[in-house]
């Protein structure tokens, strides 16, 4: 009779290896992409087995353990001269849970007082929109953060908390308060 000298592991249709053992560990995983593997077997004689058929316990899908991150933001940090009109927005290296994005994690403040915003998550671009409920205060300092509240779609935090400031311009026209000598 003729014995099992080694087993052929075939990942996605693509040869990765050979054992002579009953079990294989592929080190080369990925985050959130499904594997299928298959084996052949060869023995003594060198006669190779059919492929064996795909079995559930064989697909693995790698969980995502990447915490996501602010990639971009806008506007950009220290910036100066920004419309009293503008919104702010916060890009994300990932897809988002757009239940955590809001007030509870997403904070604007001027001068250590919160602005009134509301919140738009786009899903396609992995963006947050900010957008103040009434104008920016005029010439002043804008802070903005996201908290490690703020997670992806797979429940990771973000890896850590993101601020930003920029300044406003003026935009309040200058008034008379009084002129030396009086008129008249």
């Amino acid at each position: 009779a003729d014995n099992v000298t080694k087993y052929t592991v075939y990942r996605d249709d693509t040869k990765l290896g050979d054992t002579q053992s009953t079990s294989y560990d592929d080190n080369t995983l990925q985050e959130g992409v499904s594997y299928a593997y298959t084996v052949t077997a060869t023995s003594s004689s060198g006669l190779v087995s059919a492929k064996s058929a795909v079995s559930a316990s064989a697909t693995i899908a790698v969980p995502d353990a990447t915490a996501p991150t602010v990639t971009v933001v806008a506007p950009a940090n220290g910036a100066t001269g920004v419309s009293l009109a503008a919104s702010l927005t916060a890009t994300f290296s990932e897809a988002m849970d757009q239940a955590t994005l809001g007030s509870s994690n997403i904070s604007v403040t001027s001068g250590g007082s919160p602005v009134g915003a509301t919140y738009t998550y786009t899903a396609a671009t992995r963006t947050i929109e900010i957008k103040p409920t009434g104008a920016l205060p005029n010439a002043a300092l804008v802070q903005a953060s996201v908290s490690t509240g703020v997670k992806d779609i797979a429940g990771n935090a973000l890896a850590s908390a993101y601020s930003w400031s920029f300044t406003t311009r003026d935009e309040i026209a200058p008034s008379v308060t009084a002129t030396a000598p009086a008129s008249g």
